[in-house]
């Protein structure tokens, strides 16, 4: 999977976090490949990284933690 840089430095991150596992999303019938990567952790998505088409992430927390 051919990633960019700053796509490729996030999964570093996301993959370096304890306890985390992955679930690859992909499109019935694909033979590209996964379009995203879903984040878990104790079975709950944190965070959804797409790793094919633009560069977008889906990262879930605290509201209060936003402001």
């Amino acid at each position: 999977m051919q990633l960019t840089e700053r796509v490729g430095a996030l999964k570093a991150v996301l993959d370096a976090i304890p306890g985390a596992s992955i679930v690859s999303r992909s499109q019935p019938r694909s033979t590209k490949g996964p379009m995203a990567l879903d984040y878990k952790v104790m079975g709950k998505t944190f965070a959804i990284l797409q790793v094919r088409g633009g560069e977008r992430v889906i990262l879930k927390c605290d509201p209060h933690l936003v402001e």
